[in-house]
């Protein structure tokens, strides 16, 4: 019989190689400078709603999501961590967030893609559209504070609010004909992957440095 752990290790590996095709389907089709079956459709689909208080709205949306946005609010996450002793935490929300954004202006610049000219932009943008950075910062941020709710009380609050928080943020930008849906996708993918290698190098620091502790505090006791 099988079991729950063999089960979940399977899950999570055919998560991981559907994570890998979609990532290598997008970056294919990105580099040979093509559009995706659904970036089109999708953004026109979208921009059908535009009415003058939807563009209010989502006007406000996009500049919470904003660079400026995301490292006020990265920013009193930190300051929230550290002040409740929690300094792991804060290095890894910091460590996330910063490079989230740092691997968004590289891929940029590696792409190279244009902004979609569907329509004329409702916000000026000079930089390359792929990956968005709004969908790259926004979900690095709403990621990490999952991974540090997962095991409390919070956790599936957190997962609802953060994701609603991050497609509405990715919807905007499309919405203000800013981005194609392939480079919001793109940028949640890159998100996700940075936001587990970073879980993984400082949770795996912390362990070593818990063992060593412990190894020390026991040749410590045998000493006395």
């Amino acid at each position: 019989m099988i079991s729950w752990r063999a089960l979940k290790i399977t899950g999570l590996f055919v998560v991981f190689a559907a994570i890998v095709a979609l990532a290598t389907w997008l970056a294919g089709t990105v580099r040979t400078g093509g559009l995706l079956p659904f970036d089109e459709p999708v953004m026109r689909s979208i921009h059908a709603q535009n009415t003058p208080w939807l563009t209010n709205i989502l006007l406000v949306i996009t500049q919470v999501g904003g660079g400026i946005g995301i490292m006020l609010l990265t920013t009193g996450v930190i300051l929230w961590l550290i002040k409740n002793k929690h300094v792991y935490r804060a290095w890894f929300v910091a460590v996330t967030v910063a490079g989230a954004g740092l691997l968004n202006v590289c891929l940029k610049l590696l792409f190279a893609r244009e902004r979609p000219d569907f329509w004329q932009h409702l916000v000026h943008e000079s930089s390359y559209s792929f990956p968005s950075g709004h969908a790259m910062g926004s979900s690095a941020l709403v990621f990490a504070l999952i991974f540090l709710a997962w095991k409390t009380k919070w956790r599936w609050r957190g997962v609802v609010l953060g994701m609603l928080a991050v497609v509405l943020i990715g919807v905007s930008r499309m919405y203000l004909g800013v981005h194609y849906p392939s480079d919001i996708v793109a940028g949640w993918i890159v998100s996700l992957v940075w936001t587990l290698l970073t879980y993984g190098v400082l949770y795996g620091y912390i362990k070593r440095k818990q063992k060593r502790g412990g190894r020390g505090q026991d040749k410590k006791t045998s000493g006395d």
